[in-house]
């Protein structure tokens, strides 16, 4: 699992090279480059490489959580993002979601 911080959009150009059929014989229409700062969560299951783009709500609590964070930590951090009242509910959807993607496993 990686998260990138990327300075360009590159999901457009990955779809359209993921969907070109080079049997084809056309050569794939790409986008035209994009500035657009974010972060790119990479990640593998099995052989299959999956990733998506994430706000940066979601990647400051993945980068917290990759630096060891307990999940007070995450939820201090989600309430500096989104206040008190919905801070749990927050950490709690990020760790629901890092786990049914297969990004924490048993140490």
């Amino acid at each position: 699992m990686q998260l990138l911080t990327l300075h360009w959009a590159i999901e457009p150009v990955w779809r359209a090279l993921k969907s070109f059929d080079p049997e084809s014989g056309d050569e794939p229409e790409l986008p035209e480059p994009a500035a657009h700062q974010h972060a790119l969560l990479v990640w593998r299951v099995g052989l299959d490489t999956r990733w998506r783009a994430l706000d940066d709500n979601a990647a400051a609590l993945l980068r917290a959580m990759l630096r060891g964070a307990t999940f007070e930590q995450l939820c201090a951090l989600a309430t500096l993002q989104v206040g008190e009242d919905r801070a749990a509910a927050i950490a709690v959807g990020a760790l629901h979601g890092w786990l049914a993607d297969g990004l924490l496993r048993a140490a």
